[in-house]
């Protein structure tokens, strides 16, 4: 996949069969094409445009996280912006998918989930979590992933999280947060027994956090919902 650079700026374009997914200037954009052959052509005559222009070609490749997942930062901050912006997503997923990557896939079935309520489509996604376990969860593959999983998934990602367990509450939450799946984390459900863990907790929460639940033993019949601004 070819990287190039002219001065500070950056540019790359990948091929995905009739499909090019080109980032310039911090944005994505994809182009469509009648063939694979078709997009060849054009990937080419770019790429030649680019050379002729002054543009060198560099070994730098896509930033990569511990777990050696790529990450483009400059989309993820979109992201941030607004976690429940689709369009951004979306445009991740192109990104992911563009690389092979199995969240591309797993944002595409859940955007898809957020336009109709259809059973097949949530079985599929259950189905491809579970197929790519390691990619997508490592280490926090050792929660089930069933109604009583803490994570409710969303986009391709851990939106939300939902804990009972006042003593790990606060670990739990930093390896949710460091985790590729979780990064995006904007929901957080909180329950616990014991007020002394309450900072821990929250001081592990993110950038992109806007809802906040807490429910205490003091008034287990009460809920305080907190929304985040940006």
């Amino acid at each position: 996949m070819p990287r190039l650079r002219l001065d500070a700026e950056l540019y790359e374009i990948a091929q995905d069969g009739a499909r090019l997914v080109i980032t310039a200037g911090g944005k994505q954009t994809t182009r469509k094409f009648i063939s694979a052959d078709h997009a060849k052509v054009q990937h080419d005559k770019l790429l030649g445009e680019k050379l002729a222009a002054g543009w060198q070609l560099t070994a730098e490749a896509a930033p990569v996280d511990a777990d050696g997942e790529p990450r483009e930062p400059t989309l993820e901050a979109a992201i941030v912006a607004d976690p429940y912006d689709t369009s951004a997503y979306a445009v991740y997923g192109d990104w992911y998918q563009a690389r092979h990557h199995p969240r591309g896939e797993l944002i595409a079935l859940q955007l898809a989930e957020e336009d109709r309520d259809d059973d097949k489509l949530k079985a599929a996604t259950r189905k491809h979590v579970a197929r790519y376990k390691a990619e997508l969860l490592g280490e926090l593959a050792r929660f089930d992933l069933d109604a009583n999983s803490p994570f409710g998934w969303r986009f391709g990602f851990i939106h939300r999280l939902e804990l009972d367990n006042a003593g790990s509450a606060a670990a739990l939450i930093r390896e949710v947060m460091s985790h590729p799946s979780g990064r995006m984390l904007a929901e957080v459900a909180l329950q616990l027994d014991d007020a002394r863990y309450l900072r821990d907790a929250l001081a592990q929460l993110g950038p992109n956090l806007r809802a906040l639940a807490i429910v205490t033993s003091a008034s287990p019949a009460s809920t305080t919902i907190t929304p985040m601004t940006a």
